[in-house]
């Protein structure tokens, strides 16, 4: 049997009994469906949008009670979701707006300009920077605004301020844009083909105790490992050039002792030299130039006022952009000092993800690196317990879909439920995204 009943603020009412559950203090007012089983009235079954919602029980019949401070709990739960999601709307329409405006940078032109100074290839845009940058992490909004962000402080010459919460993914967008993982990977004294395109970013961390002078000996050191990067193609050519003169030589040495007349003909010598080339291609080595265009400087927040001098007297002392990285209130911080604040040209915020973000990501089963998830589709309320509990927190969503691997694989489940979205979550330390 099925009748349309109205959710009130006690509960359900029928046949003039009341049945309640803590899944009700949701739908307040709406309209439900409740089938029953005439031969047991203690529980009814509630449907909404023809959808399976809960059991209501009536507390006369069936003699389990429901505590008023669960219901309160549940409403003050179900009110913080719905702020959560007029905000996530909220930014949704601001970046739509953005959208409607014109704004640059969600309108990628179709053939990507160059800019050619000082010999070095300079990406212009994000989509010409995605295409030399090829990047490792996902490509979300945020990252594409801080990859045009880095370009304009490398052709515009500026100090760039990036600042946002933790965990939003300024080190990983950093990271990628820099390729410094192939900088760290790669053998600095190894000749042989360069990286395509040449690698002209430099990544650094300073220490949590930073003593004077370590900054810029990191920076340099760094700009060193790109420099001895981009001489790799000439050191091959060095190698082969004078292994085959080496070869020359020894076949010709090789040759006078057998046919040579010492006495009547003089010794013959061979152009060009071993040591000819080697002095060349040593001169060739120094007229190389830094190829160092932009540094990046994470965990800006541990520079005190010495090592902010360095970065100035870098700045100062060689054509390059600098962009530092840091958490919100170092744009204030750094405001106390006119001499390097006056230098900033640019201070954008790193936001978290938006909701449509998330959802796309979901949609599309992205996964982080390693992690392996069913690829049914996943419910729905498994979706929104996920954009809910990660609040646009990049960090927190890798954490979340990776303990969310291990919940299913423990409990042998081959669907992404809310249920296994809610375990993953209690088994994660949730700070404040």
């Amino acid at each position: 049997m099925a009748k349309a009943r109205q959710v009130r603020v006690d509960g359900i009412h029928f046949q003039n009994l009341r049945y309640i559950s803590t899944t009700l203090a949701a739908h307040i007012g709406e309209t439900v469906t409740l089938r029953i089983d005439p031969r047991d009235m203690a529980e009814v079954r509630v449907f909404h949008k023809d959808k399976f919602l809960c059991r209501a029980v009536c507390a006369e019949l069936g003699g389990q009670t429901v505590p008023l401070r669960e219901i309160i709990r549940a409403r003050n739960h179900r009110r913080r979701e719905l702020r959560g999601v007029l905000r996530d709307r909220q930014a949704a329409v601001n970046t739509l707006i953005d959208l409607k405006r014109g704004d640059a940078e969600y309108a990628p032109p179709s053939t990507p300009p160059t800019n050619q100074e000082n010999g070095q290839h300079l990406p212009s845009s994000a989509t010409e920077t995605s295409k030399h940058h090829k990047p490792t992490v996902v490509e979300t909004l945020e990252h594409r605004r801080f990859t045009e962000f880095c370009d304009a402080c490398r052709r515009y010459r500026y100090i760039g301020l990036c600042y946002g919460p933790p965990g939003v993914g300024k080190t990983l967008s950093a990271r990628t844009y820099s390729r410094w993982d192939k900088v760290k990977q790669s053998d600095r004294w190894h000749a042989g083909p360069t990286e395509t395109p040449l690698l002209d970013t430099v990544f650094d961390t300073p220490d949590v105790v930073n003593a004077l002078g370590g900054i810029a000996s990191g920076v340099r050191f760094a700009r060193d490992t790109l420099k001895d990067s981009a001489r790799r193609p000439l050191r091959r050519e060095q190698e082969q050039l004078l292994e085959s003169i080496r070869r020359r030589d020894e076949e010709h040495r090789t040759e006078l002792h057998t046919k040579h007349d010492w006495l009547s003909e003089p010794f013959p010598e061979l152009q060009p030299t071993y040591g000819e080339m080697a002095r060349e291609y040593g001169m060739k080595d120094a007229r190389i130039a830094d190829p160092t265009t932009l540094i990046l400087i994470d965990e800006a927040d541990r520079l005190r006022m010495a090592s902010l001098e360095q970065v100035r007297a870098i700045f100062d002392a060689s054509e390059v952009g600098i962009v530092l990285i840091g958490m919100p209130g170092l744009e204030k911080r750094l405001a106390r000092y006119a001499q390097f604040y006056s230098r900033i040209g640019f201070v954008p915020e790193f936001r978290p993800l938006g909701t449509t973000e998330i959802r796309r990501l979901l949609t599309q089963r992205w996964t982080p690196a390693g992690v392996n998830l069913p690829d049914q589709p996943w419910a729905e309320e498994a979706i929104a317990a996920i954009i809910r509990i990660t609040s646009g927190n990049f960090r927190l969503l890798n954490r979340l879909l990776t303990q969310m691997e291990r919940i299913l694989e423990i409990n042998s489940l081959r669907e992404v439920t809310k249920e296994a979205v809610d375990a993953a979550r209690e088994s994660l330390v949730i700070g404040q995204s």
